[in-house]
């Protein structure tokens, strides 16, 4: 089992702690609250309670990224 701090990547706020029966993995989908989320990054993090523990970044499901726009 792993525990995972969940934040929004965009704004930056905590959505809580979660827990996640595999490691988090990018580009997995998470329900929060009736809302999908997409994983966009995880730093492992080291908690004394825990045998793992990850913040996980995310952003809403809805984002929509054009890859043109990144291209210089």
């Amino acid at each position: 089992m792993y525990t995972a701090e969940i934040f929004v990547d965009s704004t930056g706020d905590s959505l809580g702690a979660f827990r996640f029966g595999s490691e988090p993995r990018l580009d997995r989908r998470v329900v929060v609250d009736g809302k999908e989320y997409i994983i966009v990054g995880k730093t492992e993090l080291s908690h004394p309670n825990a045998e793992y523990d990850y913040e996980v970044r995310v952003m809403p499901d809805d984002y929509f990224f054009d890859e043109r726009s990144s291209v210089g």
